[in-house]
């Protein structure tokens, strides 16, 4: 239903490009509903934008958010690390092996694809890379900040340029949160909260 609310705001709302998107984005999901990566085990443990996230409720799911663009592939490290140590958790990673900027249609796709995994997902991790100023990831993170029933894991590098600015918005909502310094210690978090559930 928050979907199908989303997409028709969109429409509304936006002009021929956002419709086509909104559109095109409804059939691809219908399309490849089954299409994911997948590692060596038998389940599916990495989804990777535009594919599709098969819902399971026996494995825990979270969601990359973070810089994408201007930045190193911190996603991959992440992966990799978390992966080591517990192969189950299937991770959602809205960076893309390939974008094409010329394509005016994967703009308003992706924005849904995030709209629509970030909803799907158990918890969701953010990193603040010293490189850019990721303002997307700074909304996404005060739009989840308020939803008390998602866990949330927050870390930014020593030198990211807002770094004060999210210790203290997040605090004052969300106080348990810790922020992480590094990415070792953002996922070493993620991993005790996979322990505990």
């Amino acid at each position: 239903e928050d979907q199908v609310e989303a997409l028709m705001s969109l429409i509304e709302g936006g002009g021929k490009v956002v419709i086509l998107a909104a559109i095109g984005y409804t059939i691809y999901r219908w399309l490849s509903h089954q299409s994911v990566k997948r590692d060596d085990s038998d389940h599916v443990n990495y989804v990777e934008a535009p594919d599709e996230m098969k819902q399971s409720s026996k494995h825990l799911s979270v969601f990359l958010g973070g810089g994408i663009s201007g930045c190193p592939d911190w996603q991959s490290v992440v992966r990799k690390e978390i992966h080591q140590q517990n192969p189950d958790v299937v991770l959602v990673n809205p960076r893309r092996s390939h974008f094409d900027v010329s394509n005016k249609n994967l703009g308003p796709q992706q924005i849904l694809w995030e709209f629509h995994h970030l909803r799907s997902v158990d918890a969701i991790l953010f990193w603040f890379p010293m490189e850019t100023l990721c303002p997307i990831t700074l909304y996404e993170l005060g739009q989840w900040s308020v939803h008390p029933t998602k866990p949330i894991f927050v870390g930014c590098h020593p030198d990211y340029q807002r770094k004060l600015d999210v210790e203290v918005q997040t605090k004052l909502i969300r106080p348990n949160v810790v922020i992480a310094e590094t990415l070792g210690d953002l996922v070493l978090q993620v991993l005790n909260w996979t322990k505990q559930q």
